[in-house]
């Protein structure tokens, strides 16, 4: 079990050695926090990997596919 510090060191390493790949996030703090929000409120709601692959796929915003395809 990883610790709110922990959890932030994870994504912040995620992020930098990703930062080329993706369109919407960085590796600015905020983001850091935000991710970490929208981790947990995936994970209380269920939502898993194919839910959002399948949503991705159907979308017709850009700008929200861009985001699925980061998270």
């Amino acid at each position: 079990m990883l610790t709110n510090c922990g959890k932030a060191m994870l994504i912040y390493s995620i992020l930098s050695n990703k930062k080329n790949n993706l369109k919407f996030l960085g590796k600015s703090e905020n983001n850091i926090d935000m991710i970490m929000t929208q981790l947990t409120e995936l994970k209380k709601h269920g939502v898993s990997l194919d839910n959002l692959e399948t949503l991705k796929e159907n979308i017709e915003d850009t700008y929200l596919e861009s985001k699925l395809n980061d998270i």
